[in-house]
């Protein structure tokens, strides 16, 4: 038996599918067939059956290919090894992340990860907490970067999930605001004006709206998946938006003195930025190298913008 063998029966698993996987593969379907009945045979074991429209594992199968999975996780740990012996870290790097990060931290961290890291390939992408939490799953990504309400905690069995920064929600208003009035705005004044929110963001609207509501019934002038939409009316002076102070570091209408950012007394609307991956995908050294660089950002950020940002 070959490493490429077990290579092609996680593909199989994956996909679902010989033809899916054999493309992916860039092998013939005769092949792999081939190549997965000799697999059953040393085994002597069926290692899938077709359920509906896909291939579906045995409930032996399942057994097999947990311990293919291992080696070929403890296989990725060798070559990782021979590359860090020959001093020289290469590889790829799939991330998935929510907007506030995307547009604050990550720039940062990417600019001084591939300063020390030339040769290796990053991909990153944004997107909203339950995209990125199936593309975590489903192994298209490596790894996860989500906000979540502080006193979260991941409960998905597959997944593994650790916190690397909090950030304070802000209460964002146009300049002439009587709000601005405030050090830190009482959420029930916060609840006697119009409120802009969005469709999708990181995960926090559902915590958000519990806790307005313990205040009173929220005026919402507009949900929508613009940012500059919800922006503009804030400016204007229509409406109050709520950001996390760390996406706010080098926002336009901020630095400009349009929007003016203000803390709100309830101590529980902070974010918690927390990075996740499949536990059954191999960290690799690429991952772990991003990570300590993720986080040495992470510091410079900690404790900045919990008052109001001056103009």
């Amino acid at each position: 038996m070959r490493i490429e063998q077990l290579v092609y029966i996680m593909e199989i698993q994956k996909t679902g599918s010989i033809p899916a996987a054999a493309q992916l593969l860039n092998i013939s379907q005769p092949s792999l067939r081939h190549a997965v009945v000799k697999i059953e045979q040393e085994f002597n074991s069926t290692l899938f059956i077709r359920s509906k429209n896909r291939l579906e594992p045995t409930e032996k199968g399942e057994l097999i290919i947990q311990k293919i999975r291992e080696v070929l996780n403890k296989w990725d740990e060798l070559k990782e090894e021979a590359r860090i012996q020959q001093q020289e870290i290469r590889g790829r790097l799939s991330i998935s992340a929510v907007p506030d990060l995307c547009r604050s931290l990550i720039p940062k961290t990417l600019a001084s990860f591939k300063a020390k890291f030339p040769h290796v390939i990053i991909e990153l992408r944004e997107d909203e907490l339950s995209e990125i939490k199936k593309d975590v799953l489903s192994e298209k990504v490596d790894l996860g970067l989500i906000g979540v309400p502080f006193n979260y905690l991941e409960d998905d069995h597959q997944l593994i999930a650790r916190h690397f920064l909090s950030s304070p929600v802000m209460a964002c208003v146009g300049k002439y605001s009587d709000l601005i009035k405030w050090d830190k705005v009482p959420m029930n004044e916060v609840i006697k004006q119009p409120i802009v929110t969005f469709l999708t963001n990181h995960g926090m609207d559902r915590h958000f709206f519990q806790t307005l509501r313990k205040y009173g019934c929220p005026n919402i002038l507009l949900r929508s998946e613009s940012q500059e939409a919800a922006k503009y009316l804030i400016a204007e002076g229509e409406a109050v938006g709520f950001y996390s102070a760390l996406s706010l570091h080098s926002d336009p209408y901020v630095k400009i003195g349009d929007i003016i950012p203000i803390p709100v007394e309830d101590e529980n609307l902070r974010v918690s930025f927390c990075w996740i991956r499949n536990k059954n995908h191999y960290s690799t050294n690429v991952t772990r190298e991003f990570l300590t660089e993720l986080q040495i950002q992470a510091s410079r950020f900690k404790d900045s913008s919990v008052t109001k940002i001056a103009i």
